[in-house]
């Protein structure tokens, strides 16, 4: 399956990073890249990231 998409989105896989034998459940998404800096983030900037609903995020900077 192709992906497309604009400049303004990305499509990232959802890793797992999950201990099975401590029975915990991990995942995480790594986001890195030029694009972050073109979305006017800083290194070392905070970030707020919202759920407001089941399979959205939304990264605000604070």
């Amino acid at each position: 399956m192709k992906h497309t998409f604009s400049e303004r989105s990305r499509v990232l896989k959802v890793e797992d990073t999950s201990d099975p034998q401590r029975g915990q459940v991990k995942l995480r998404i790594r986001l890195e890249g030029k694009w972050l800096a073109q979305a006017d983030l800083q290194a070392n900037q905070q970030v707020r990231i919202v759920n407001p609903e089941p399979g959205l995020l939304t990264i605000q900077s604070i």
